[in-house]
């Protein structure tokens, strides 16, 4: 008996989830290596200034503030100008083919042309330049837009690296010492430094901006075909869930004005509704049946072998059939493995 449209429908979404998770790995991959030059550029730089060669703590610290001012900071703006442009570039032609994506899942589901119309380039282009990102304070209240973000990440790294550096030369630290409070030591395999918080800083807020791409190109798929469609949260199920998400799994909305359906929790702005945020809305079918509601591991589970081998990797796949892979190594076996736009749309 074949299976529910709104099922079919879900599973295909699910699949594709997995595959724009290697896509953002492969773009991480590139924030990482803008980020591995801009360390290099700053180490470079602390050592040619040397702040700890200075006998009296007031030199040492004007030093401090030269650097900051005249190296640091165009340095850090410089990458991070990049490092915005490039993601810019990313969710935009994202955005554009989860658009067709979406399309294409949803007519072969329900074997019409349910969906008729896509968003034009502009529409979708705005919901990923202008779409206000929360912020970690305040999860569910819209802040800034994405590339606003990434100039705030800037600063703020730029006065993580001055006031740690102000630290160091007030407690008399030689040079490797502040080198090793940008860089990180050796002997916690470099995680303890400044740079590694920034490309955790920088994953989080990739995440969440290919979040925010790739929901709002499939709402705006479904605002323009509102009389065959609704919208559906879907929220991936494992211990990382936030309570916020994981409340509203499974609820549906109206297009194009976004009114809640049979239950009265709002829309607010749609994923993301928090940094870091994994959600998703999908379009579904009034009267296809209700989606399963399953974690990717129960997904993946229904598939064969050779699916599963193909998405997991021969050796992971067999941990996951003894039962020894954990959900996030599940997510990510699935998503580690970097995957081009290119190789995406293919």
């Amino acid at each position: 008996m074949a299976e529910p449209v709104n099922a079919q429908i879900a599973d295909a979404f699910t699949a594709r989830l997995l595959q724009v998770g290697r896509a953002e790995t492969h773009q991480r991959h590139e924030v990482w290596g803008i980020l591995a030059l801009l360390e290099s550029d700053l180490l470079h730089a602390l050592r040619e200034a040397d702040p700890a060669q200075f006998s009296f703590l007031v030199a040492r610290r004007r030093a401090v503030h030269f650097l900051i001012r005249e190296e640091v900071d165009p340095l850090v703006m410089t990458r991070y100008v990049q490092i915005a442009r490039d993601v810019d570039a990313f969710l935009v032609a994202l955005a554009a083919q989860e658009a067709m994506v979406t399309r294409r899942i949803v007519n072969t589901a329900t074997a019409t042309e349910t969906i008729e119309e896509t968003p034009s380039d502009t529409a979708l282009r705005r919901a990923v330049r202008q779409t206000l990102i929360p912020s970690p304070a305040s999860p569910t209240d819209l802040s800034t837009t994405g590339e606003d973000w990434w100039g705030r990440a800037a600063v703020g790294l730029v006065t993580r690296v001055g006031d740690s550096l102000m630290v160091g030369v007030s407690l008399e630290e030689p040079l490797p010492a502040l080198v090793a409070r940008v860089q990180g030591t050796a002997a916690n395999g470099y995680a303890d430094g400044i740079m590694t918080k920034a490309k955790e800083d920088a994953a989080r807020l990739l995440r969440t901006q290919t979040t925010n791409a790739v929901s709002e190109a499939r709402v705006k798929v479904a605002d323009v075909n509102a009389s065959e469609v609704l919208i559906e949260h879907s929220s991936v199920l494992d211990s990382h869930t936030s309570h916020l998400c994981l409340g509203r799994h499974g609820l549906r909305y109206t297009v194009p004005d976004h009114e809640p359906v049979d239950h009265a929790v709002p829309y607010l702005g749609g994923p993301p509704y928090h940094p870091g945020c994994r959600s998703e809305m999908i379009p579904v079918v009034p009267g296809g049946g209700r989606v399963p509601q399953q974690t990717v591991s129960q997904w993946l589970s229904r598939r064969d072998t050779a699916y599963q081998d193909a998405v997991l990797g021969p050796t992971r796949a067999r941990m996951f059939r003894a039962g020894t892979l954990t959900p996030k190594q599940l997510i990510d076996a699935a998503t580690g493995k970097p995957l081009t736009l290119e190789e995406l749309g293919a």
